[in-house]
């Protein structure tokens, strides 16, 4: 075959989107000539067009074994590389491009695009600087410095490139997603819902912009309109992972669980959930005496949430059970007298038979509304530990002791919309003055804002002395109320039986469930969600309402 040829006829066939006969045109040249880089290159780029990367990079690679200097298949094989995530490599052949072509001022572009993934900001923005330099008018440049100001929460710098960009390209679609997402973050969803729908105006068929769009829908209460992005986004990308999450949770919190429990399993496909990998799942099937590992795949509040089911397993006939969570709720689950051993998560483990998602249990049991196992308590701090605080604490009977929680951890994604500062429950820590206690359960830096607050006023700060859940629920038994945002302790309170009152975002938890006041799945707990008629400060000064209430009812007892 007559290789000029037969590469001109590749790459028309190729430009008319006849993948399939321009890979066998060059497959067939590459039997006479199996080292030829320019046949590899062009091979290698319609491999990553097909969805192939790891083939285009096996064909990059071994074209550079010929031609090393070759600026266009280092900046190719850089490109594939990012894409599949390796920005560290793709960094090196980045700047091998650069070396052997310096005005090719699209690698420095990608290059800044991959140091920002690396989490290099500096050198990011020192690569972008210099094409903006060298070329003004790069809407592309702009971007990925927007990309790079949003990572570094910078919004307003972040804004003001997409801005520039859009000045040059009004009609780039992609623009309009990002900046849809920095409106998103920032709270400023009117502005995101205009800009998910003009980004959609431009691009339709963009299963990311349906699953924001939805999510910001959420944001503001219309869930079924939600509900219908999330569908379309499903509709256009069928293993679209997040999709499939939010389309889960915005089920469940309509209350939908059936449909919601299948959707939920998802989960287990996202990067933040942890997965016991290729082991033999238990389906729920009646057990015959095997030994069951049921480990905690999400959060502390997800965990304490899902102990109610494991009592359950052990009625399905199961031999032994083995649970593996989190070392700080260790000695807190011993007290479930069904569980055999348990382990830290991540950690060898004795042999088992079947595994379960301790998430999944919800689906494997059809809970609905009606039939949440919500016999409470199912969890109780160790004898030893209720000893030793009970001789800490020495609480009087004729006091309200309250057990008090203002943030999350901040590591969550939403803890901006759950969490507050002490200083906006200084309404009710003035209620001392009507024989009112508070005790401080928080953990973590907002522990610290007990120094912010007057001295006469701050609560009894107990965070230095609780080591994990165990100490938290053993105060807890000895205290009258829990007042606590949205957060693991909501869910320990309730698992231990005790009055709960749960501070609640405007765009709740799913498990909230909208509306009510009650929760059913902690009978003791009453929900206070803050609304568009009633912020935070509203809410504390309702609960102070309800406190002074609640303390004149004790007196009557």
């Amino acid at each position: 075959m007559d290789i000029t040829n037969g590469i001109s006829r590749a790459v028309k066939e190729q430009e008319s989107g006849n993948l399939s006969a321009a890979e066998g045109i060059y497959s067939a040249i590459l039997l006479n000539d199996p080292d030829n880089p320019a046949v590899l290159n062009n091979l290698g780029n319609l491999l990553r067009a097909k969805g192939d990367p790891n083939k285009a990079i096996e064909c990059f690679r071994k074209a550079l074994l010929s031609s090393p200097s070759s600026p266009e298949l280092h900046y190719n094989l850089a490109n594939i590389l990012h894409e599949t995530g390796n920005a560290e490599e793709a960094i090196a052949h980045y700047r091998f491009a650069i070396t052997l072509a310096p005005d090719l001022m699209e690698a420095y572009n990608n290059i800044a695009g991959a140091l920002n993934e690396a989490g290099r900001f500096d050198e990011a923005l020192d690569y972008i600087e210099k094409v903006l330099t060298a070329n003004p008018l790069y809407a592309g440049a702009y971007i990925t410095k927007g990309n790079i100001c949003a990572a570094l929460e910078q919004w307003d710098k972040a804004l003001n490139s997409y801005r520039k960009a859009l000045e040059i390209t009004p009609r780039n679609h992609d623009i309009f997603y990002n900046m849809a997402n920095i409106k998103k973050i920032t709270g400023n969803i009117s502005e995101a819902l205009t800009l998910y729908r003009e980004t959609l105006k431009l691009k339709p068929d963009y299963p990311d912009a349906w699953n924001n769009l939805g999510a910001a829908l959420k944001r503001t209460g219309n869930i079924s309109e939600a509900v219908e992005c999330y569908r379309k986004a499903i509709d256009l990308s069928p293993y679209n992972e997040d999709a499939h999450l939010n389309y889960a949770i915005a089920l469940l919190l309509s209350g939908r669980f059936e449909e919601g429990w299948k959707e939920y399993e998802w989960r287990l496909k996202t990067r933040n959930v942890y997965r016991r990998e290729n082991q033999r799942e238990w389906n729920g099937a009646k057990l015959n005496g095997e030994t069951v590992l049921l480990y905690a795949d999400q959060g502390y509040g997800d965990t304490i949430q899902c102990a109610r089911y494991i009592p359950m397993v052990k009625a399905m006939g199961a031999g032994k059970i083995i649970l593996e969570c989190q070392p700080e709720l260790i000695s807190l689950m011993e007290k479930i007298s069904c569980i055999d051993s348990i382990s830290p998560r991540k950690t060898e483990l004795v042999a088992f038979d079947l595994c379960c998602a301790l998430f999944s249990l919800p689906l494997i049991f059809d809970t609905d509304l009606e039939n949440i196992p919500a016999s409470v308590p199912y969890l109780q701090a160790p004898e030893r530990i209720v000893s030793k605080w009970k001789n800490r604490l020495k609480l009087h009977e004729d006091m309200l002791n309250v057990g008090l929680v203002w943030a999350g951890s901040p590591s969550y994604q939403e803890d901006k919309s759950r969490s507050l500062d002490l200083k906006m429950f200084l309404p009710m820590l003035k209620l001392k003055e009507d024989n009112i206690a508070f005790f401080s359960l928080q953990k973590g830096l907002a522990a610290k804002e007990i120094l912010s607050v007057p001295e006469d006023l701050r609560p009894t700060d107990l965070s230095g002395e609780i080591d994990d859940f165990s100490d938290t629920a053993a105060i807890m038994e000895q205290l009258s109320l829990i007042i606590t945002v949205d957060t693991a302790s909501a869910h320990l309170a309730g698992a231990l039986g005790k009055p709960v009152w749960t501070l609640v975002p405007e765009d709740p938890d799913w498990r909230w469930l909208l509306e009510r006041e009650d929760s059913p799945w902690y009978p003791t707990m009453k929900l206070f969600r803050r609304t568009a008629e009633a912020d935070w400060h509203k809410l504390v000064l309702s609960i102070c309402l309800e406190l002074k209430k609640h303390k004149k009812e004790q007196l009557q007892r």
